[in-house]
């Protein structure tokens, strides 16, 4: 049975530092530095799988092309250069070894950082799926046979929607511009005639260094809001939390991390998401 997956990698934008899958430098565009998670790119693919009918358990993994290298991943570096690290495991098919992903770029600057299992709080693709996928339930209730086709449309929207955290879109924390709309076009933004543009050297060079400047103003900026965000958050969090004691003798139920009950695998979303209750003996 041929179906389609959604692929998607994290870019942080830096000043002048581009990253991707969490916090891999991919190519430095400036001469200038910030703190990390300045801002957040989503790159979102469409990767065709062939599943067996009928299968119980399904373990992605990436398919390695005839040169050697996975498609995927060579688009994202096609458009914002090579990766200096990547966060987490990638399995390839036909290679048992843990990261190969790694091996397949032909190159050994390349890092590798692992990732905790289980713990999407260090894993920002995670966080980003939390987004993305309501949206694809919505957009599936009327396009449920082209949605994946259509993906595209969604990370557009969620590019150029303001994040709450940096309080600025991830397109202009990434390009310094936010991109046309269709209420852009139909309001009709005022364009200068082109006759009147003329380009030189330094107009290119006035430009470029506007452009840094802005990108300095904008991060300081989030910085500060990032800050106010993080304990805002934090509060908000802890108003749900409470901390527990417990002491021999009490029941408790253990978190199921595993897909399966016994010998049985289930799917993700079925599966209970506590096991028990098993009693405390020390």
């Amino acid at each position: 049975m041929l179906m389609s997956t959604v692929v998607v990698i994290v870019l942080f934008s830096f000043n002048g530092i581009l990253q991707a899958a969490k916090c891999p430098n991919i190519a430095t565009v400036s001469g200038f530095n910030a703190n990390r998670y300045a801002g957040v790119w989503y790159e979102v693919y469409r990767n065709t799988i062939l599943f067996e009918l009928g299968a119980k358990c399904v373990n992605a993994t990436y398919t390695v092309q005839d040169d050697g290298s996975i498609g995927v991943f060579n688009q994202a570096i096609n458009s914002f250069g090579y990766y200096t690290s990547i966060n987490g495991t990638a399995k390839v098919k036909n290679s048992a070894q843990p990261g190969s992903l790694v091996v397949n770029f032909n190159s050994p600057s390349i890092k590798q950082n692992l990732t905790a299992n289980y713990h999407p709080q260090s894993n920002m693709t995670e966080r980003v799926n939390r987004t993305l996928k309501p949206l694809i339930a919505i957009y599936a209730q009327q396009h449920h046979s082209s949605w994946d086709i259509e993906i595209q449309k969604l990370a557009f929207a969620i590019r150029t929607a303001i994040n709450e955290t940096t309080g600025e879109t991830p397109a202009f924390l990434m390009f310094g511009r936010d991109p046309r709309d269709p209420l852009d076009l139909l309001i009709g933004e005022t364009i200068e005639e082109s006759s009147s543009m003329v380009v030189n050297h330094e107009s290119i060079q006035e430009y470029k260094n506007k452009l840094i400047n802005n990108f300095r103003s904008a991060f300081n900026v989030i910085r500060e809001h990032s800050e106010i965000e993080k304990i805002r958050q934090k509060e908000k969090y802890d108003q749900h939390t409470t901390q527990k004691q417990h002491k021999e003798g009490d029941l408790v139920w253990i978190a199921n991390l595993k897909p399966q009950i016994g010998e049985n695998c289930m799917v993700g979303k079925l599966q209970p998401h506590y096991e028990g209750p098993y009693r405390l003996i020390k």
